[in-house]
């Protein structure tokens, strides 16, 4: 990919992970789904948060149903999922209203610019968008903020295919499956390790040699690190 700061402005889309990258969200809903899934047992609300952790990224959807259908092995179970998703969604939605954000986002898009700035995430699309609203950061996305209950490879796929994500594009995460769903579209990426819950990031960019910040302020102190 070359010295990062270098080709930044080479870049026609700069799509961002929310959680993790624009919001320091992870950790609050980490808690949200220990606390959705305490009354099933301490033992079943760890093996929940720790499923959770170890699949940053994917949507809340995919989680409830992996939770109640493969590792609690209810039938027919889709009414205690949906009500279990609302009460996720209670519990992160004023959470995520007044959390912390990435100090001057606005002007970073602005540095980025003529690059067209979209969210790609696992947060709930609808529930997203509303809180980008409220937050008065949503008109900063030129290209669209998007969630679930899509995946992130069905966002991408789609957007790539109707021109809406035009390349060359660059993905900014904070998780493994940020880098693969970059990897199979053949986008670059960028780590950001400030707020990820990925445990062995260090290892695991080391391994695939590539580049990270620790905060998108970097981007403009030029401290952009390969391995």
């Amino acid at each position: 990919m070359g010295e990062m700061n270098k080709t930044l402005k080479r870049y026609k889309t700069i799509l961002f992970d929310c959680d993790g990258v624009i919001l320091n969200s992870n950790k609050l809903k980490s808690a949200a789904f220990k606390k959705v899934s305490k009354k099933f047992g301490a033992t079943s609300s760890e093996a929940l948060l720790t499923y959770n952790i170890e699949n940053g990224g994917v949507s809340r959807f995919e989680k409830f149903r992996w939770f109640f259908y493969d590792y609690l092995k209810f039938d027919n179970c889709d009414k205690i999922i949906e009500r279990s998703l609302e009460e996720f969604s209670e519990i992160v939605r004023s959470e995520m209203l007044n959390c912390e954000m990435v100090p001057g986002l606005e002007k970073l898009i602005n540095y980025l610019y003529p690059a067209k700035c979209g969210v790609v995430s696992g947060s709930a699309q609808i529930e997203l968008r509303d809180i980008f609203l409220k937050r008065d950061i949503l008109k900063l996305f030129s290209c669209g903020v998007y969630g679930s209950p899509l995946s992130k490879y069905e966002i991408f796929d789609y957007h790539i295919q109707k021109g809406n994500f035009e390349r060359p594009i660059l993905y900014i995460g904070d998780s493994k499956l940020d880098h693969l769903v970059s990897e199979h579209f053949k986008c670059d990426f960028l780590f950001v390790s400030q707020w990820t819950e990925f445990k062995n990031w260090q290892d695991y960019i080391n391994s695939k040699g590539l580049f990270y910040v620790k905060s998108l302020n970097e981007l403009f102190l030029k401290k952009v690190s390969a391995n």
